[in-house]
Order: C-alpha cells, then structure tokens, then sequence
C-alpha cells in the first residue's frame, strides 16, 4: 500500500512542477510587458507634456497606465499562486520523506528546555530526534507542537476521550480538501514557529489607560479650530492665532499621552504575528463541516457567529498596520497635527481587544487542537495500511495481530502478533544479541502511545484497555550525580513497584529491557527473579527481556509467568534473524558466535 501511496504522490509533484513551470513562465513574460509599460510612461509623460495639450496628453497616458496597473494585478496574483503551488510541491515532498523515513528531509522539532521529559519519550523515541513526534509533527505553532507531545506521552486514559479522539482523526481524514488545504494554510503563513504566548500577553497587557470619548471630543474640537485658523490665516484674516491654538493642541496632546502611549509598543509585537493568526482563523471559521458532529463542535468557539474572530483581528491587525508608521516622526508629526490619530487608534484597539479578549484562547485553543488532529490524520493518510484500535472499556484486553514498530523503514520491518490474556502476567523474552528484543518492547510501547493519541496503529488489528505505561529499556549513569549505570536501573524499577502499589484503577503496562544487567551474573539471576515474582498476579501486565537463560525455569510452576524468545541462525559464518516472535525459551545463544566471526579468540 505504501508503494501506491509514493506513486500517487509522485505523480501529484509531477503535476505541480509542470504548473510552476508554465506559472514561473507566465511570470516572467507578464513582468516583461510591466517593465515596457512602466518605461513607456516614464518615456511618454515628458514629452507628452512638452509636445501635446492637456487632453491629448491624458487620452495617450491614461491606458497606457491602466493598463500597468492592470498587469501588475496579474502579476501579483501570478506570484501569489506561484507561491503557493512551491508550498504544496514542499509539503508533498515531505509526505514522501515521512513514507521513507527520509529524517534529513524532516524537520526536527526541539522541545524548549524547560520541559520535564517522561522517561518514556527517550525509552520509545516518542520525541526528539528521529522520533514520531518528529514524525507526525506539522503544526506551526510552539504550543501545538507541544500539545502533540501531551498527546503522545501524557496519555488520558478516559476510554470516551480516546474515541473521541479517534472520531475527530476519522473525519479529518475523510476530508482531503479541508486537511490539505489547512496544512497549505499553515506552511503559508509562517516559515517559522508562532508563538502564542505573544498573544495571551498582549491580550492580558494594558495598552495605556482607557480613552474616554470627552479626549475624542476635547482633540478633535482643537484640531477642526486649528484648522479653520489656519485657514483664516492664509486668508489673512487672523494671522497669528493659529500658533497658539496649535500649541494648545500639543500641549493637550501632551498631557493625555498615557492614554496611548502603550500602543506603539504593541505594533512591534504584533505586525508579524497578527496576520498570520488571522488567516489561520479565517480559514477556520469560513470552512463548512457539514454533517462532522465532531470537528464541527470542536471548531464551535471559532465558527460562533455571535462575533467573527478574522474580522475582528483584521481590524486589529489594520490599527498595527497603521502604527508601523510612527517609526517616521516627520510624517506621523504632519498626521498627528491634522488630526488627533494615536487617541482614535488607541480606542478602537482598546475597543477591539474587549470584544476578543473573553474567547481569545478558546480561540487558540481550537487552533492548536485541529494542528494536533491534522497531524494525526495525515500520519494515517501517509499510511494506509494501519488501523484504528479498538479501546476496550469495562475489561482487560490486549490484542495484536501482525504489529509493527512504524519507525523502521516499512520494507525492511518484521511485524509480530501478541496476546495478554490477564492481568498479573509477566512474559520473559529470551534471545541472542540483535535478534529483536528491545525493537520488539519498543514496538508494543510505541503503539500503545499512538492508540491512546487517537491515532492509528501499525498492525492488522489491535485491541486494548487503558493502562499505565511504564518503561526501564534506556538506562543511563549519572557523572554529575555520582549514581552508576546499576543503581540508576534499581531505582527506575523502585518506581514501577511503588506505581502498581498505588491502587490504580488501569493497570500498569511495564517494558523492562536486559534487567539488571549492570551487576555481576550471580546477583543479576537473583535480583531479577525475585523482582520478576513479585510483579506476578499484581495490577500489572508487561515484558522483560534477558540474556539470563535461566530465568525462564521461573515459569514452572507459575501460571502468570509466559516465555517468548527470538532466535538466529548461523549460515556460511553469518548471522541471520527473522525478527519473529516464538513461544518458549530461546534454544540458542551467539555471544561466542559472534565473537568467533570477527576474529576474536574463543577457546
């Protein structure tokens, strides 16, 4: 399916590329033909002012002119669809590094360092680098890239809010039109990240202190007297009134400038964001969901036509546009004598940010949702093949038919099924070096997260109540906190004990790879036999891995421990692993093996 899928996208780019081209081509001859018009005029208004009366002089250069205008309208438009038809070959290059796991061609997403990482995100590379958060991750604001990493790691285990989850993905990925075109959106709106927090400060932020319409009324009523003075003056009736009136007016000026003196400083924070945002949400709220209940009432904040969020953050973003200009002093001097500009802009910004500031982050809200949810559905777009788990509620169950782990390349992956029956069970998987282990309790773990997120799973079918995950696969030491690689594990595994002893309504799914192996053999076999006993019959399910072939006797005798291995072969002094999950023991061992087939001593 996945091969379809990379033909079917290359065939789009294919089409896209033909468009730029003839586009680019159109261009190119329309700013030629712009060019000519412009010189001619430039050429022509001279010597029609020389040479021809005034009528003859407008009738020569008046569609010579409309008709620069006109091609530059075209032109714009022309570099307008241009630019998006080069987003939409960017964005369907990158569904195609996504397919391959083409990570140099993915852009990486870095967490703000500020943020507490779960132990399960670097356990089963849920975030950072080549990770599937890295993976899925289109949003183009920080807090949606965030509020992804929420969904993946910090799982909300409530079975309704799952499905839900998954029924806003569905409908996402039965309207093409509108995920594309909102993964379009975003990629034209920012080529870097938006920050939101820009906009709950400023909406939280005092831009001076309230204007009152008697400072409207006091600076116009000056502004109209200065005015007609200066007319009077012209006219030689009153010849030096004006002055004064004028210093009046700047003296009055003066004295209410706290009533705007905080709205410059907003234009510089804003003129950037604002309009960027704004697009966002008018492609939102105009967008008509029809008969999607879910998307529909996700969307609701946005789509209220009690008021109109575009509408109202175009005529802010107007009011910035505007005070970008007080940068010249010369020329907001001139506006400011002839009329009174700071105080109206500050009143209807003032005005404007009321009417906004009671649904603005229910606003953003919706924005970072849908990001999360697009990215969610294009990741089951990309991949066909993977199916919507079914969430068990009321009992326990965990059922996987052919799963995969959906960070290795799809032509070189091995998928295993896999069945817990109860809770208490502890299955002790047994092999050799390389033969799949740790890939294998990664891939449990992985799709696991994915099935809580809403989102699809790589398998045929997978089945599964809601559980606590909890992982000991990348154990590190600690130089700067003295704590060696050994102690570091046992306190990890201290943890999952006191976790299943908290009387959790779900129970704890654990993944614990080459237990204690940071000890000496002896007290290693011991350690993780009594730990791997206590975890049986509790409120807990879950897999260990083990070089120690000895541990697996520990499931004579005890109903709830289970044996698994993955084995290897030796052909013509290589290797070769089939990556597939068996019941039982491991019957071989390739330590020595290994060793022997690069040239080490073996006796």
């Amino acid at each position: 399916m996945k091969e379809k899928k990379l033909k079917e996208l290359e065939k789009s780019i294919e089409k896209l590329l033909l468009i730029e081209k003839k586009i680019n081509k159109k261009s190119g001859t329309t700013g030629i033909i712009r060019a000519v018009l412009f010189f001619s005029i430039v050429i022509l208004l001279p010597v029609a002012y020389l040479n021809f009366s005034l009528i003859s002089s407008v009738i020569i250069l008046v569609p010579i002119f409309a008709a620069f205008v006109f091609v530059s309208i075209i032109q714009v438009k022309l570099l307008n669809f241009l630019k998006i038809i080069r987003n939409w070959i960017k964005i369907k290059n990158s569904f195609i590094s996504r397919i391959k796991l083409d990570w140099e061609n993915i852009e990486a997403r870095k967490l703000p360092e500020n943020i507490k990482i779960n132990l399960i995100e670097t356990d089963l590379d849920l975030t950072g680098n080549r990770s599937l958060h890295q993976l899925i991750d289109f949003s183009v604001s920080t807090e949606g890239s965030l509020l992804l990493r929420e969904f993946l790691v910090n799982h909300n285990l409530n079975e309704e809010e799952i499905v839900k989850k998954q029924n806003i993905v569905k409908e996402i990925l039965v309207l093409n039109r509108f995920r594309e075109k909102f993964l379009l959106t975003l990629s034209l709106v920012s080529n870097k990240k938006l920050d939101s927090k820009i906009f709950v400060g400023w909406m939280k932020k005092n831009s001076g202190e309230k204007i009152f319409t008697g400072i409207l009324i006091t600076t116009t009523t000056l502004v109209i007297i200065n005015l007609v003075l200066i007319i009077l003056a012209i006219t030689n009736v009153l010849n030096t009134a004006w002055i004064i009136s004028s210093f009046i007016y700047f003296a009055v000026y003066n004295l209410f400038n706290k009533y705007h003196k905080g709205i410059s400083h907003d234009s510089e924070i804003l003129k950037d964001e604002l309009g960027r945002f704004s697009r966002i949400l008018e492609f939102i709220e105009n967008y008509n969901f029809a008969n999607y209940k879910n998307l529909k009432n996700l969307c609701e904040p946005i789509q209220n036509k009690t008021s109109s969020p575009y509408l109202l953050l175009k005529k802010i973003n107007r009011i910035v546009t505007i005070l970008t200009f007080k940068a010249n002093q010369i020329v907001w001097g001139a506006a400011a004598f002839l009329f009174p500009i700071d105080f109206y802009l500050a009143y209807f910004l003032q005005k404007y940010k009321k009417k906004i500031s009671e649904n603005f982050e229910s606003w953003l809200n919706v924005w970072h949702n849908l990001e999360v949810y697009v990215s969610i559905a294009n990741f089951a777009y990309l991949n066909p093949e993977y199916k919507f788990p079914k969430i068990i509620k009321d009992k326990f169950e965990f059922k996987a038919e052919e799963l995969g782990h959906p960070l290795i390349n799809f032509q070189k992956r091995i998928n295993n099924s896999f069945e817990i029956k109860n809770v208490g069970e502890a299955f002790i998987i047994t092999g050799s070096n390389m033969s799949g282990k740790s890939t294998f309790l990664r891939t449990l773990g992985i799709n696991v997260c994915l099935a809580y997120a809403g989102a699809p799973v790589d398998a045929k079918s997978f089945s599964l109540s809601t559980m606590k995950i909890f992982s000991c696969i990348k154990v590190s030491d600690s130089v700067i906190d003295g704590i060696s690689y050994f102690y570091s594990e046992v306190k990890r595994l201290k943890e999952l004990l006191d976790l299943i002893n908290n009387n959790n309504r779900e129970p704890v799914f654990y993944l614990i790879d080459e237990i204690f192996k940071g000890t000496n053999n002896i007290e290693r076999r011991k350690g993780s036999s009594s730990f791997i006993k206590s975890l049986t019959g509790k409120n807990c399910v879950g897999l260990i891995s083990t070089h120690d072939l000895e541990l697996v006797n520990l499931a004579d005798g005890n109903k709830f421990i289970i044996n698994y291995h993955f084995k290897e072969e030796v052909q013509k002094d290589k290797m070769i692993f089939d990556y597939k999950l068996r019941e039982g023991p491991c019957p071989t061992t390739n330590a020595l093996k290994i060793m022997e087939i690069e040239g080490l001593p073996v006796d």
